[in-house]
């Protein structure tokens, strides 16, 4: 764990390390979030404020963006707001709790998108693309389950126009 003590930069870099090394992120993800760490350590230097937790982080976030909506934020704002989460994270506990829900492939349906997504594994494919793969089929058989549809001889073209209907736009690409 992280003692309050310690200095800012030091909180940084073991944050880049955390994400480096645990969560494998990449070099312009990280050089992002050290970006918007020290954009923090300008906001406390210029309130004169010392020490870091998880209230500086809040009215940082209150300064910057105000008491407007998370899901009104572009998609650069939502990320300054994560990094924010991850300092008081990690300053609290030593680690960041991962966002991604485990994935796991149960029913006919299922070993289909498992056998499929090990298929697709034999092609090369990062394992970031991969994981967007296990991610979107894990969605759709969530979707498939909630609709009774347990055999793929089920799906009909209307099961799959719904559930395009249903996904989040503004999270593609």
């Amino acid at each position: 764990m992280i003692k309050n003590e310690e200095p800012f930069e030091a909180l940084i870099s073991q944050i880049a390390d955390f994400l480096r090394n645990k969560f494998k992120r990449s070099e312009n993800t990280i050089k992002l979030a050290v970006f918007i760490f020290r954009r923090v350590k300008k906001y406390m230097h210029s309130q004169n404020i010392d020490q870091y937790n998880r209230s500086v982080g809040s009215d940082f976030l209150l300064l910057k963006f105000g008491d407007r909506e998370f899901c009104t934020l572009s998609k650069l704002q939502r990320h300054v707001v994560r990094c924010v989460e991850i300092l008081g994270e990690f300053q609290e506990n030593g680690y960041i709790r991962p966002r991604k829900r485990q994935v796991f492939f149960d029913g006919k349906i299922g070993q289909l998108m498992s056998e499929y997504i090990s298929y697709k594994s034999t092609l090369r494919l990062t394992e970031h693309t991969l994981d967007c793969h296990k991610q979107s089929l894990h969605l759709y058989l969530i979707y498939l389950n909630k609709n009774s549809i347990k055999c793929i001889t089920e799906v009909k073209n209307a099961h799959i126009l719904n559930y395009i209907k249903c996904l989040d736009v503004s999270r593609v690409g």
